[in-house]
């Protein structure tokens, strides 16, 4: 199966399938690096995502691409979770042996306060501080 297979093609197979144990963990960062626009992607996959990678990319690059520098439209890809009611895990995915800053901490504290940013920014109040 090819790694940047398509929610859209992905859906054809869930109802090909038509199981429930068919579920969807989608990596925004390599949608985008596909060529794929993230947040028609994840709209499509509506009820059936389980987790989301949360990453930048280039076109054809999908690791080591600092947030904010690639291709991934995060503010729309978040907006569009929130409308299918999206309500799973988030994981920021990241690579420290190919962080060009010196501080791979730093660098995912800043990535941290991006997703924390994108979530408020996008369910606002329904969200529980802690």
């Amino acid at each position: 199966m090819d790694a940047f297979l398509a929610t859209l093609d992905w859906d054809n197979s869930h109802q090909a399938f038509n199981s429930p144990w068919l579920q969807l963990y989608s990596d925004m960062g390599n949608l985008a690096a596909a060529g794929y626009y993230p947040p028609d992607e994840l709209r499509v996959a509506r009820g059936h995502l389980v987790a989301v990678h949360v990453k930048d990319a280039q076109p054809g690059v999908v690791r080591g691409v600092p947030f904010g520098e690639g291709i991934v439209p995060f503010p729309e890809t978040f907006k569009a979770l929130a409308e299918i009611g999206f309500w799973g895990p988030l994981t920021v995915e990241m690579w420290a042996q190919m962080d060009e800053t010196g501080d791979p901490l730093a660098t995912v504290i800043a990535a941290r306060e991006l997703v924390d940013r994108l979530l408020i920014e996008t369910w606002g109040s329904q969200l529980s501080r802690r």
